[in-house]
């Protein structure tokens, strides 16, 4: 019998501080409506001093597990996506194999795929529990990032913590259309260096084929407090929007032809809110009504790659996402990956 990809536990956690638009604008100088205008974000979460993302991490698995109606003990892979880990090693999914905890030897498995390590972490799991091998697999995207991209005014308003986790199993369907339908992952290595935090054992100026540029304007941008962090951030806001908008309708109608599908038998569109106008250009290209997107970049800014299921987690949560509806999720994140997928609940 046929089997799909299936959701079966839902769990988010965001810290309890607000940082509010009037926050970003003592800091540096720039007007809520700036902010609003370039972004969508109103507020944003942060952690408190001391609150890691696997904090965060540890109170969405809980729940996600207790969603799917399981013991921690049933877990068998776990999966754990984040854009900027607390830790070079060991990673961080080992965290929280330790204090949930899941059994000892349930092996941990962390990705790097930015804004898109949702949807890379879907594929990997699809994967191994297609297998035969895994039955539970616990996916997390945990992210607590707020704090560093404070230092920088060109992400300060953007970037907001949170931790989002599912369940997933590989479940019978019969001859029903549901779960996970289709997924297609892609990247592009040309957009390295348009988005590059420096903090690893090399130098950036060795970074063969770097565009020096780029880095040079960065580097007049160093304050005392970024050397103290040990860290700096290069960033290519404008050129990151147009791959974005490129790349996430191209592969949008290219999932969408593939599987058999038109626009119009979408349900529910979910974009990675990384900024509402990406996404707004994006639904003007696809035509998509305004109706059909689901948004949360206003109260929680760019989670990186928990903002899907935690919109997931919401919608499904407060009854918008029903049994049979059809769901697009789509994201784009630097250096370049991006992909999309269709799921029927």
């Amino acid at each position: 019998m046929q089997s799909r990809l299936q959701f079966t536990g839902f769990g988010s956690y965001l810290p309890e501080r607000v940082v509010t638009n009037e926050e970003i604008t003592e800091k540096w100088g720039v007007s809520d409506e700036w902010i609003r205008t370039r972004t969508g974000v109103r507020e944003r979460r942060a952690c408190k001093e001391n609150e890691l993302a696997y904090h965060l991490a540890l109170r969405a698995a809980r729940t996600a597990i207790e969603d799917a109606g399981i013991d921690a003990t049933a877990i068998d892979l776990l999966i754990y996506s984040t854009m900027v880990p607390e830790y070079v090693l060991p990673g961080m999914g080992l965290f929280v194999q330790r204090d949930l905890p899941l059994r000892s030897t349930v092996p941990c498995l962390d990705i790097r795929s930015q804004c898109a390590g949702f949807l890379y972490g879907l594929e990997t799991a699809n994967m191994y529990l297609a297998s035969g091998k895994y039955r539970n697999v616990l996916l997390i995207c945990a992210e607590r990032q707020h704090e560093y991209f404070m230092l920088y005014e060109s992400t300060a308003p953007i970037f907001g913590d949170a931790a989002s986790a599912v369940v997933l199993r590989h479940e019978p369907v019969g001859g029903e259309e549901r779960g996970l339908l289709d997924l297609a992952l892609f990247a592009d290595g040309s957009g390295t260096d348009h988005a590059i935090t420096a903090a690893g054992t090399y130098p950036f100026e060795h970074l063969e084929g770097a565009d020096l540029s780029e880095w040079k304007r960065a580097l007049k941008r160093i304050t005392p407090q970024m050397r103290e962090k040990g860290h700096f951030l290069c960033w290519s806001g404008r050129q990151i929007f147009q791959t974005a908008v490129k790349r996430m309708v191209e592969c949008t109608r290219d999932l969408l032809d593939r599987a058999g599908f038109s626009l119009s038998d979408i349900d529910h569109f979910l974009f990675h809110q990384a900024n509402e106008r990406i996404n707004q250009a994006v639904a003007q290209r696809l035509e998509i009504p305004a109706e059909k997107l689901l948004w949360n970049i206003e109260t929680y800014g760019n989670t990186t790659s928990a903002t899907i299921p935690l919109l997931l987690e919401e919608n499904r949560r407060n009854g918008v996402i029903r049994d049979g509806d059809l769901v697009l999720m789509c994201a784009f994140g630097v250096g370049y990956v991006w992909g999309a997928a269709l799921y029927r609940f």
